[in-house]
């Protein structure tokens, strides 16, 4: 009994060190997501009270939870949970906020300004279903580039003539209006 329970601790502390350790991570990447900006877009957060004219996403998330368990599944075989729980517990504690909160996938039908998705097929780090989602349930004038190689964040770099043209299409779309 007292082994089982020094093993059940020791895995006890492991996971609150993992959630920890994962807590950071999260509020490291939470600010640098798209979400951010699209919550001051919404919110009328943004400096010029206008906010931007466009926006485009290249290789956006939709909800950074599911990013997050697909990334512990994909690059390390775990399953989400306990360590997702444990992260947003202590996010919560520390940070104010959960991780569901980071989400462009609830915010995206606010955004009245038109949005050009990027997304490259091959990539493996954030699915392009992402971007297909994120296309889906945006209101209003929107573009949807998927490009046909390239890993993640590659997608100019390996398409350069069909990322050009994606974006000069959008932009030309976004003078005529």
């Amino acid at each position: 009994m007292k082994k089982w329970l020094a093993v059940f601790g020791s895995a006890c502390a492991v996971f609150l060190a993992a959630g920890f350790a994962f807590t950071n991570l999260i509020m490291f990447m939470k600010k640098k997501t798209d979400e951010d900006i699209m919550k001051k877009e919404t919110a009328g957060g943004h400096q010029d009270e206008k906010g931007a004219d466009f926006y485009i996403a290249d290789c956006p998330f939709a909800s950074f939870r599911d990013q997050l368990a697909y990334r512990l599944k994909r690059e390390f075989r775990l399953s989400p949970w306990p360590l997702l729980p444990l992260a947003d517990f202590f996010l919560r504690m520390r940070e104010g906020y959960r991780i569901r909160d980071v989400s462009p996938l609830s915010v995206i039908s606010r955004i009245r300004q038109p949005v050009l998705f990027i997304h490259s097929k091959e990539d493996d780090y954030i699915p392009p279903a992402s971007s297909e989602l994120l296309h889906r349930r945006k209101r209003g004038p929107k573009m949807l580039y998927l490009a046909e190689s390239g890993g993640h964040a590659m997608s100019y770099t390996k398409n350069p003539e069909s990322y050009r043209k994606a974006v000069q299409t959008f932009l030309d779309t976004m003078t005529q209006t």
